[in-house]
């Protein structure tokens, strides 16, 4: 992003968790209120709206207010407020998380096949790893404004860097165990269990256990290796 150029310039628009709807606009309203801001003229923010409200499927809501509306349909509002502007970049901000279970999982797929169509970045912040894993392209872990692992979910999910990792994508067994023996890419690793420093191999104290990692199912699809028969 080049310094010292204005926000409104920036190509760069932000989806608020809180969605941020004017109550007293319609939602044509709504979705062309940054157009208006730019002095678009008022036959070309109609057409814009109503393009986009055609794309998320609200296309009959445009003389509605927010009041009159789903939490799934307000939340679709908003993110036609950010695209109508044809950003290069999208900010979502836990875009899902006012929503039932239902309509999560629904828009989840609605979100990907979106971004899929109109080719743009979207950086979105869930909570929810199941958001997390099944949206991104590429992955960033954070903790405490740190950096703790980036990668695809399938990198992150399949050798997570920390145990802070591994716990956030979950599916997983955490054991305290160290390495006791040279690492073998395709061989199982053998590993000491023990709550303290590893002594040694066949140390007294210890026991020696042969780890077998079942074959991991995609986190996309959901699944853990408990579902696989």
């Amino acid at each position: 992003m080049r310094r010292g150029l204005a926000a409104e310039d920036r190509g760069v628009a932000m989806e608020f968790q809180s969605y941020a709807l004017y109550p007293n606009k319609t939602v044509r309203a709504n979705i062309g209120f940054p157009l208006r801001m730019a002095r678009v003229p008022k036959t070309e923010r109609h057409e814009r709206a109503s393009r986009v409200a055609g794309l998320l499927k609200i296309g009959g809501l445009l003389e509605r207010r927010p009041v009159e509306l789903s939490g799934g349909q307000r939340q679709r509002v908003g993110i036609g407020r950010a695209l109508v502007r044809r950003p290069s970049v999208l900010l979502m901000d836990e875009p899902l998380s006012n929503l039932d279970a239902e309509l999560r999982a629904a828009m989840r797929a609605e979100l990907l096949a979106l971004q899929r169509q109109l080719g743009m970045t979207v950086v979105l912040v869930p909570h929810d790893r199941v958001e997390a894993m099944s949206l991104a392209d590429q992955l960033v872990v954070i903790r405490a404004g740190r950096i703790k692992q980036a990668g695809t979910p399938e990198e992150v999910y399949g050798d997570p860097a920390t145990e802070f990792v591994a716990s956030f994508v979950g599916g997983m067994n955490i054991l305290p165990l160290c390495l006791a023996g040279a690492h073998v890419a395709g061989a199982p690793a053998r590993l000491a269990m023990t709550e303290t420093a590893c002594p040694g191999e066949g140390a007294d104290g210890t026991t020696l256990v042969e780890i077998h990692l079942p074959s991991r199912a995609s986190p996309l699809s959901g699944t853990t290796p408990d579902d696989t028969d």
